[in-house]
């Protein structure tokens, strides 16, 4: 299973499949994700759930800023873009 398709396979378990894991990943979804394989390196990580009457918008980190030194060595080997999405560039980390 690719990278991307494990955070996908953790969202789908806990809508679809698993109302605990679901609870789990509200509560505490560092670990809930953990158990999918899926590993997220920021200290505060948060699940919100849309409904009928609250949408949420998540901006993601500003593009403008600077790129660490890390950052900048990962991109000039090529950092690979996953479905749209580049987790790694964003803290997630797959086992």
């Amino acid at each position: 299973m690719s990278e991307s398709n494990e955070a996908w396979r953790a969202v789908t378990r806990a809508w679809r499949e698993d109302p605990e894991y679901r609870a789990r990943m509200q509560a505490d979804p560092k670990a809930a994700l953990a158990e999918e394989g899926v590993h997220i390196q920021a200290d505060d990580v948060r699940v919100v759930v849309d409904t009928d009457e609250v949408r949420h918008l998540v901006m993601p980190s500003d593009p403008n800023a600077e790129l660490s030194d890390e950052e900048l060595v990962t991109l000039s080997g090529g950092a690979s873009i996953r479905g749209g999405f580049d987790f790694e560039r964003f803290g997630f980390s797959f086992d």
